[in-house]
């Protein structure tokens, strides 16, 4: 796959220039390096079907979600943003008189995703589980029903009384390049852009009167177009976008989607910087055109893989993945990308309750965002810059913290598998950095190869739930501890094969 990179990606090849082995690294964000990085540049998306399970309720939350969110927090200095959405908003109905929070229909029990979902007046109370909690609310666009207005008003309404501050944004329908076909078959075949356009203003008309009326001088904001194909038929509507007969805008921010579509290698499928830098290829394009409406551009929901994950995608291969398409997403300017989450699902960052006999359990790709979380930092002034290397199977960035270089970030994404007889081959790497700084700490995650399910650590740290309940656990003394010093100008760290580092400039 040929490399996509930005101009300005390519413009930081000029501070990579590699002399004698050395990477070097500028005392300040170099040409071509992002924008300030929003807090909560890498969150998640949970399905609509699944928030219960997630959060719980007023009276009994799920404290073991509450333990990773606020792990997360606790490294960046906000909560990651959560949507709420998924391909079962556009199954869901708000019925004002249903006393259980939700009612799940399955078509057969095994299934994934239910195919209807009814929600009552006590669903939000998940909304209010972990307070301080922000929230993309999904609304059914699908359902064309003779009571679909009546419909719509009623959950636009629900939301915003019953979430209050806690509703950030508002999403009408998920993957409408979906309706015409499989596996929605929810509009004619022929549904054109002008119809998709149409509905839209009308059912966004819709719920901002719903919510302007039971709630009084909200700010009614909403999230689209929500497509998944970023090649789809309805892709140039985006560039007039929401504006209706009056010439209204109800666009506030741009999202797209991307899946991995094919269950190949785990080296070739996840562990593969070239291939990360051509998936999103696309979205820094569309990015770049729509940059004028000086709206910020997120990917609304992602995940290494398509039909809610493979076997690949509940290794630490996966967790690697998620730190390098996070970080490129957000060294290219993405300000949001949200990982998408759901009860029984296979890429899942935790499973926040028992399913089929099995505990709850913190996943690899939770590790994966614990390293991002550290890797992007506390700080309100957080910028990136990739450090280009030459094989796909490695990537770097540099962090920097009001303007100044913080951290490094190195990822051996070289395949080695837990059950491999060899030797774990490992890479060095030598940084040349700013004469200012002396020492580093050195925060590893690690595990037992890229197949690891089990077993990992970030910095020496589990946040598995049988030791904590989310809560992190150190079990490496040894490896929280590392440092290393920076000598005539240089830091060096060695990286073993499907595993990354952070230095923590001192």
């Amino acid at each position: 796959m040929a490399m996509a990179m930005t101009s300005g990606s390519l413009l930081l090849g000029l501070l990579a220039q590699q002399a004698a082995g050395q990477l070097l690294v500028p005392h300040s964000p170099p040409a071509g390096a992002s924008e300030p990085v929003p807090k909560g540049a890498s969150s998640f998306s949970i399905e609509f079907s699944s928030v219960v399970d997630y959060f719980g309720n007023t009276t009994h939350p799920n404290e073991y979600s509450q333990n990773l969110l606020f792990n997360l927090k606790n490294a960046t200095g906000a909560f990651p943003k959560i949507r709420i959405g998924g391909t079962t908003q556009d199954r869901a109905f708000y019925n004002p008189n249903q006393n259980a929070a939700i009612n799940l229909t399955y078509e057969t029990p095994t299934d994934d995703q239910p195919i209807k979902v009814t929600y009552g007046p006590d669903f939000f109370q998940s909304y209010h589980a972990i307070p301080g909690l922000e929230f993309s609310y999904g609304l059914n666009l699908a359902y064309n029903g003779s009571d679909q207005s009546t419909q719509l008003s009623s959950a636009a309404a629900a939301a915003c009384k019953n979430m209050g501050s806690a509703l950030s944004l508002s999403e009408l329908g998920n993957e409408p390049d979906f309706y015409p076909g499989y596996p929605s078959y929810n509009r004619p075949p022929n549904w054109t852009m002008t119809e998709y356009i149409r509905e839209w203003n009308w059912k966004t008309g819709v719920v901002t009167k719903a919510m302007e009326k039971e709630c009084p001088g909200v700010n009614v904001r909403f999230v689209a177009p929500s497509f998944i194909w970023s090649n789809c038929e309805l892709r140039p509507c985006k560039r007039r976008y929401g504006v209706d007969a009056n010439g209204c805008s109800y666009m506030d921010t741009d999202c797209e989607e991307r899946y991995g579509l094919t269950d190949l290698s785990m080296q070739s499928l996840l562990m593969n910087h070239t291939g990360v830098v051509g998936s999103l290829a696309v979205h820094l394009d569309a990015a770049r055109d729509l940059s004028y409406l000086g709206l910020p551009y997120t990917l609304s929901e992602v995940n290494g893989m398509a039909l809610q994950g493979g076997a690949w995608t509940w290794s630490m291969g996966s967790a690697l993945w998620v730190v390098d398409f996070a970080l490129w997403s957000t060294t290219n300017n993405i300000k949001r990308i949200n990982f998408h989450q759901g009860t029984g699902y296979r890429y899942v960052a935790w499973q926040p309750v028992p399913v089929d006999g099995a505990e709850p359990n913190t996943r690899p790709p939770y590790y994966g965002q614990i390293m991002v979380a550290h890797a992007l930092g506390n700080s309100n002034s957080t910028r990136l810059a990739n450090i280009p290397l030459p094989s796909d199977t490695e990537s770097a960035y540099a962090v920097y913290h009001n303007e100044l270089l913080s951290r490094l970030v190195a990822l051996n994404l070289e395949a080695w598998y837990a059950n491999s007889t060899t030797t774990r081959p490992s890479k060095e790497y030598t940084f040349r950095i700013p004469g200012r700084y002396t020492t580093a700490n050195v925060l590893r995650f690690m595990g037992p190869g890229a197949d690891a399910r089990s077993n990992l650590t970030f910095d020496g740290v589990s946040y598995d739930y049988e030791l904590g309940g989310g809560k992190p656990v150190v079990v490496d003394e040894m490896g929280k501890k590392e440092r290393v010093h920076v000598k005539d100008g240089m830091v060096r760290i060695e990286v073993p094969a499907s595993s990354g580092a952070i230095l923590v400039l001192r």
